[in-house]
């Protein structure tokens, strides 16, 4: 990959708390091709779970394609249906969408035949994770800072933080400087996750918090206002209060609810969808508590 050679020495000058998104292995491959399919206008899907991190995941990924002017969408598969594992399933439905190349995110090192089956389809696949790997996947084109052959220091890093590796390489081959405007949604899928918050997994929450304190993302500022946090926001406020709210969706609503909250440039829509986030958290906690004296009483 030669666009992006001439430009990393004084780009990472620049952004030194980073580690350069090309040590993951497969990183230059992934952005080949991603480039490839912008530049011949292909269409990209970005599929991944129903959780916090899925759902940060993918839009991280949407919010950077659309400002790439790239034809994008997403897919999500029912919780109970499709849970968070790609199958034949959902690369059907994608197929359906008019998919050239999918990329998975929080997702997707253990779908080996998934993914040969989508190749049979004409779609390619590119995989962004951070699980555990349990299956060969030297055929396909994965990034896994868990991989074996992979050298990146941080090996813990987070399903967001994948995902915001990946845009930061791409902003560094096409030569952007503003990669850091999606450290605020990486912060809150890193938060989810409850990973070691050490090392990059840091760096990402510390900046990204930072990013949510002063964020233009018309998600983060309704739900921050539905979640009561008028002041600056902290690590505790964000895992106590944000992420119970989006988490609602993916677990007893619809996840995508919460991937439109953080995609959409509607301050009003963004409002209207904190709201109900916030309503179906507070029925969820109701109810939560009903049992627990249920149980407490029956005992």
């Amino acid at each position: 990959m030669k666009r992006w050679q001439y430009k990393t020495k004084d780009y990472l000058f620049a952004h030194e708390k980073f580690h350069d998104p090309f040590l993951l292995k497969d990183m230059d491959r992934a952005v080949t091709r991603i480039d490839a399919a912008i530049r011949g206008g292909e269409k990209i899907v970005i599929f991944g779970g129903y959780d916090v991190g899925g759902i940060a995941s993918i839009s991280i990924l949407y919010r950077a394609f659309r400002k790439l002017g790239v034809d994008v969408g997403y897919y999500i598969p029912d919780r109970i249906d499709g849970g968070c594992k790609i199958n034949k399933e959902s690369i059907d439905y994608m197929k359906t969408l008019a998919a050239d190349l999918i990329i998975t995110v929080h997702t997707g090192v253990r779908s080996t035949q998934e993914i040969k089956y989508a190749r049979s389809l004409g779609m390619d696949i590119i995989i962004a994770d951070c699980h555990e790997l349990s299956e060969d996947i030297s055929d396909a084109l994965v990034i896994n800072p868990k991989r074996h052959d992979c050298l990146y220091p941080c090996k813990f890093l987070s399903g967001s933080g994948v995902a915001f590796k990946l845009i930061q390489a791409l902003w560094m081959y096409y030569g952007l400087k503003d990669f850091e405007d999606f450290l605020d949604i990486a912060a809150i899928g890193t938060i989810a996750d409850d990973r070691d918050v050490k090392g990059e997994n840091r760096t990402i929450v510390d900046y990204g918090i930072e990013k949510i304190n002063k964020s233009e993302n018309h998600g983060i500022k309704a739900l921050k206002l539905v979640s009561g946090m008028h002041n600056k926001a902290t690590r505790n406020q964000i895992a106590f209060k944000m992420i119970p709210r989006i988490d609602a969706a993916g677990r007893f609503i619809d996840a995508r609810i919460a991937v439109e909250l953080f995609i959409t440039y509607d301050y009003d829509k963004a409002l209207q969808i904190a709201k109900y986030l916030d309503q179906e958290n507070k029925k969820r906690e109701y109810f939560k508590k009903r049992m627990l004296k249920e149980d407490f009483i029956s005992v």
